[in-house]
């Protein structure tokens, strides 16, 4: 699902109404009627979180309990008071349970690298937001993660990567980027998607724009990004006619029948009582030991996954099983060092440098692979290739005519023509290097 994406135009900033370039793209089937106006839309195809739903976060273990953990809290903590006093979704993100049971509404939140399918960084995304369960048949979602991805780098203007990160301790903007990017992505989990004309801190769904007059946006430090919930935000998560979410309704009058249990379904159990209905003492126990509660049976399935497929794919991943939680903790990588995995065989690649005599550079290049391996010597890490040439100035060549003409140079040994694009000797030829 498309999340925060660094976009090369800068358009944006001089409200241009003409759209970015955008790296990561998601089409919307919904016709968008704060198109342009800055305002996210909200879409009603994306997985969100029932009305008045409370949802347990889980930060991983390995995130920066000082510098980066108050930051994301933070961020939740303005979606809080935006869905309680500004808008009509009332969710509430909480902290309160740090294993949280297998019917509760979750968000897992990790700190790492965002890989592609084909094992390589997705370095342009910044941060991706994955719904994993919710239910088909109204998209309301009950479980998702936010992972922001730690070797996130800056592209130039022409989709090259500058190998910039965008997230730098020692810059600007480092203590308030991560609460801006779990504002955007727990933004997605509402139902929101990205404005078709992003205006500077009109909206919490901007994306990130890597460069502003040739300085680098690292940390966001060029402000695109608002720091709280914005009008814009609030107004589309209560756009109803496209789906959003309508004024807060409670069926069952606001009794306080579920006793702090997050699994308790209130309708089920008697409104005047928490005795009432199924037995809360046997419903606790159950998602306490790992089941999954029916209200409306009073029946509790004790295997959260009855079939051994979700736990299956998670050993096969290389992941730790938690069959209390159904939650599969994921691998930790620890990658090694950078090694040369393929080296290639010394080649000629030789050429004519156009210069006044044209000097023939003699050269050998030599391709190789570097990989980072996971600590299990096997998993890769990150990859990229790589062409070494090392040269030396060997005499001049002569430029021929039109058409291939041209004679001896270099010594009689080299001859290059322009409308060709090619240099050759008496054993080949190549194509011209500038």
């Amino acid at each position: 699902m498309k999340t925060v994406t660094l976009r090369v135009s800068i358009a944006r900033l001089i409200l241009s109404l003409c759209l970015a370039t955008v790296l990561v793209s998601v089409n919307s089937p919904i016709v968008r009627a704060q198109a342009f106006n800055g305002c996210p839309p909200f879409e009603s195809w994306r997985p969100h979180w029932a009305q008045s739903s409370t949802v347990y976060v889980m930060l991983a273990s390995n995130i920066d309990p000082n510098t980066i953990v108050p930051q994301m809290v933070a961020g939740f903590q303005a979606w809080n008071n935006a869905n309680q006093n500004h808008n009509n979704s009332r969710v509430n993100f909480s902290f309160a349970l740090p294993i949280p049971p297998a019917c509760a509404n979750k968000i897992h939140v990790s700190y790492r690298p965002l890989l592609l399918p084909n094992g390589q960084v997705d370095s342009f995304t910044v941060a991706k937001w994955f719904p994993t369960n919710w239910d088909p048949t109204n998209n309301a979602l009950k479980e998702g993660s936010i992972v922001v991805n730690d070797l996130a780098t800056l592209p130039d203007s022409q989709l090259n990567d500058t190998g910039i990160l965008y997230f730098d301790s020692s810059k600007p903007g480092y203590d308030t980027i991560f609460k801006k990017e779990i504002m955007h992505e727990t933004g997605h989990s509402l139902g929101l998607g990205h404005p078709d004309i992003e205006l500077v801190q009109t909206s919490v769904m901007n994306s990130g724009v890597p460069f502003v007059q040739g300085v680098a946006c690292v940390n966001d430090s060029c402000g695109f990004k608002p720091l709280d919930i914005q009008n814009c935000d609030n107004n589309a998560i209560n756009d109803v006619a496209n789906g959003g979410y309508g004024p807060p309704v409670d069926p069952c009058q606001n009794d306080p029948v579920c006793c702090g249990d997050p699994c308790c379904d209130p309708c089920s159990v008697d409104p005047d009582s928490c005795s009432g209905g199924c037995d809360p003492n046997t419903e606790w126990a159950c998602w306490q030991a790992g089941g999954t509660w029916d209200p409306y049976l009073c029946y509790c399935d004790w295997n959260c996954d009855p079939y051994g497929g979700l736990e299956a794919q998670c050993y096969w991943s290389g992941g730790t099983w938690d069959p209390a939680t159904c939650y599969c903790e994921p691998a930790s990588c620890n990658p090694g060092p950078e090694v040369i995995t393929y080296p290639s065989f010394p080649y000629d690649c030789s050429y004519c440098q156009p210069a006044d005599p044209p000097i023939w550079q003699q050269c050998d290049c030599q391709d190789s692979i570097h990989t980072r391996y996971c600590q299990d010597g096997v998993t890769v890490y990150n990859e990229y290739y790589q062409t070494d040439r090392y040269c030396y100035p060997n005499g001049t060549c002569t430029i021929g005519g039109g058409g291939g003409g041209g004679g001896g140079g270099g010594g009689g040994d080299y001859w290059c023509d322009y409308d060709w694009g090619i240099c050759c000797d008496y054993w080949g030829c190549w194509e011209m290097t500038f």
